[in-house]
């Protein structure tokens, strides 16, 4: 591409981050942390309250880590109405190596499928 269609490519990226809430700063956090395009894909679609597609996208990460298997979870919980798949993936974060908030935060969303459910065994 040329110059002029470069600029005016960017100019469109920033003015649809702009509409949905998304300062420079947001994009430069995005490309500095450790979240997969796959991630950050579905994060997009999430936004667009795309669930499903969302959770079909994160699904497909080979290596999901604490943080895609809970926000599994948490689509599956939130906006899927799926508890046993919501139940699935929070319980497989808590297999994975986790620091302390992390660990603290899967088990407060088991807590919230166990309620949702209405499972209080």
């Amino acid at each position: 591409l040329d110059k002029t269609a470069r600029e005016q490519m960017f100019e469109s990226f920033l003015d649809r981050q702009k509409a949905m809430g998304r300062s420079i700063d947001d994009l430069f956090q995005r490309l500095c942390s450790a979240v997969s395009e796959e991630e950050a894909l579905a994060d997009e679609l999430i936004s667009r309250g795309e669930f499903a597609e969302a959770a079909r996208v994160l699904a497909r990460i080979p290596e999901p880590s604490v943080r895609v298997l809970n926000k599994l979870g948490c689509l599956h919980r939130e906006h899927l109405y799926d508890y046993v798949k919501a139940l699935e993936y929070h319980q497989r974060a808590l297999t994975q190596v986790m620091n302390a908030h992390e660990r603290a935060e899967t088990l407060l969303f088991l807590g919230f499928v166990y309620h949702n459910s209405n499972d209080y065994r």
